[in-house]
């Protein structure tokens, strides 16, 4: 995949279980590759190491009306999960 190539999660799995009640479709989450910043040599800055996983809280019909509006106080509109490996 291409550096900073974004993508739409899919494969055997559907949804990203939260709980008994609120499961959210991969479909919701942007998922997106990129080369690391920072030390790790060569390897780490060619290849794609780096994931962020986004999630637009505010739109997400999957997450009840209560439990959406509290996450959106509290963590705002949009939730973002970078995992950066270097």
């Amino acid at each position: 995949m291409a550096d900073g190539a974004r993508q739409r999660a899919s494969g055997p799995e559907t949804h990203l279980v939260v709980n008994r009640q609120v499961r959210i479709p991969l479909t919701e989450i942007e998922v997106r590759f990129s080369a690391s910043g920072g030390p790790g040599g060569q390897h780490a800055n060619k290849v794609a190491t780096r994931v962020e996983l986004t999630l637009d809280v505010a739109g997400s019909p999957s997450i009840p009306e209560r439990q959406r509006d509290r996450i959106v106080a509290k963590l705002g509109p949009t939730v973002r999960v970078v995992v950066d490996e270097h």
